[in-house]
């Protein structure tokens, strides 16, 4: 960012927004991965979630051999169609300390502070050091964050969400605007200029042309009863208990082959002697 601001002779506020520009760039492949693996989740989710319902009835009638049938037809249909789930995180975890790095970079040049800080932004937040004193900044970072929440930007729909998650998602933008209305006006406008990228890219990427350069696929309409909600997310109990299992086949499996492995090798033993 200093590179920026020194070598283009740019202000702050602008050395800010072009850094911000340049690292989700940088993030563009993880982002293509992210919205494919929602397109397909949300394509495939009835039939995901009949699966797990038939796995919770499974599991509650006490029929084993039904839940390992159904938990192997779940994971061979999720790889079959790249339902992957831990794919929906990557970009996240991976940018998350990219992210770090920029923000408390940030805080401790506003923290000193850097002189030219102080007089490196624009229009009515000209000193970067110090909050929005017209609460603008945050009043965006918050605006930005529930319009990328409820337009599913980049993957992150909350549609299929459980009711909890969703209603900490209605008060994050709250959360967001009252945090960022404390910190300094350099971390609110990078904020806002992430959020706003992301919004920009959603739109660039519902084009045809970008789905079809990138093969991500359309999202279906699913009617309203086609999606049952979900059992893993409405009870965690079950969820747990669902996994526990799952580990004790996946256990059973391990112990079983070591066992005929060692059988097979007894036998070529004898035939030997």
């Amino acid at each position: 960012m200093e590179t920026i601001h020194v070598q283009a002779d740019l202000p702050w506020f602008s050395s800010i927004i072009i850094l911000t520009l340049i690292v989700r760039c940088a993030t563009l492949p993880l982002t293509v991965m992210q919205l494919k693996t929602s397109a397909h989740m949300h394509n495939h989710m009835p039939t995901l979630m009949s699966i797990q319902q038939q796995m919770v009835q499974a599991k509650n009638s006490g029929d084993l051999g039904q839940l390992e049938k159904l938990h192997q037809e779940y994971t061979s249909y999720s790889k079959r169609n790249n339902c992957d789930p831990f794919k929906m995180m990557l970009r996240p975890l991976m940018a998350a300390p990219v992210f770090l790095s920029i923000f408390y970079g940030l805080r401790g040049m506003t923290s000193l502070p850097v002189q030219s800080l102080m007089t490196g932004g624009g229009a009515w937040f000209v000193d970067l050091t110090v909050p929005d004193p017209y609460f603008i900044l945050p009043a965006m970072s918050a605006t930005t964050i529930f319009v990328v929440t409820k337009t599913g930007a980049e993957g992150a729909s909350t549609t299929h969400l459980p009711p909890l998650m969703k209603k900490i998602f209605n008060v994050l933008p709250i959360i967001i605007f009252g945090v960022t209305s404390f910190q300094p006006s350099a971390l609110a406008l990078y904020w806002s200029t992430s959020n706003i990228i992301s919004l920009v890219f959603s739109k660039i990427f519902e084009t045809n042309f970008m789905k079809k350069t990138f093969n991500i696929p359309d999202k279906v309409d699913h009617p309203p009863d086609a999606t049952p909600p979900s059992p893993f997310t409405s009870s965690f109990q079950d969820f747990s208990k669902l996994k526990q299992l799952m580990h004790e086949m996946e256990d059973r499996k391990s112990v079983g082959a070591l066992k005929f492995k060692a059988d097979k090798t007894k036998q070529s033993d004898s035939k030997k002697k």
